[in-house]
């Protein structure tokens, strides 16, 4: 699968992408009933949120964009990373309804090894590893997680928080290594 990664970032004062082409992405995620899976803690519950939290300082949103050979382009999903300290850091994904299924696979594990053989000036990379806390209660994103290339370190008895419960629930500490 070809796929362009394109960042949601700011140069020489314009953004890569306006306020609504971002909430749009939220849109997508609502239409395709991935919204509250993805925000399971409901700390995203809106579009404007969602705006919000690609906004914030230390967020690094890239949207996904396959090309088909005749230079089609589509929007088949989202990642974003946060949490970053020294060469770690914590990544979140969203495929689109319109690659759900094998296409997600391949663009998820396309999307790991290109974000983390990214490299800095010098030739350095700038992330060794990528983590991620699921609730054990999602089944089918530990299982994608780990068909991306992710691997199940441990279970946390109250890794995850759940928004609609508000309580702790069981999750999953999940690690991507380069390589």
């Amino acid at each position: 699968m070809d796929i362009r990664l394109v960042p949601y970032c700011e140069i020489d004062g314009i953004r890569s992408f306006s306020d609504s082409e971002i909430a749009e992405l939220y849109d997508r995620m609502e239409k395709d009933g991935s919204a509250e899976a993805v925000f399971y803690d409901r700390s995203v519950q809106n579009r404007s949120g969602f705006v919000a939290l690609m906004r914030s300082p230390g967020t690094y949103l890239y949207v996904i964009i396959a090309e088909d050979v005749v230079g089609v382009t589509d929007m088949i999903g989202i990642v974003w990373l946060n949490r970053v300290e020294r060469k770690r850091a914590f990544m979140h994904f969203c495929p689109f309804s319109n690659v759900w299924g094998e296409k997600s696979v391949e663009m998820g594990k396309e999307t790991v090894r290109r974000l983390i053989n990214m490299k800095a000036g010098k030739g350095e990379y700038l992330f060794d590893v990528f983590y991620g806390i699921v609730p054990v209660a999602n089944a089918r994103a530990i299982k994608y997680a780990e068909a991306c290339g992710g691997k199940v370190i441990c279970s946390l008895p109250c890794g995850s928080w759940n928004g609609a419960e508000k309580a702790n629930e069981p999750g999953v500490f999940i690690q991507y290594l380069r390589g």
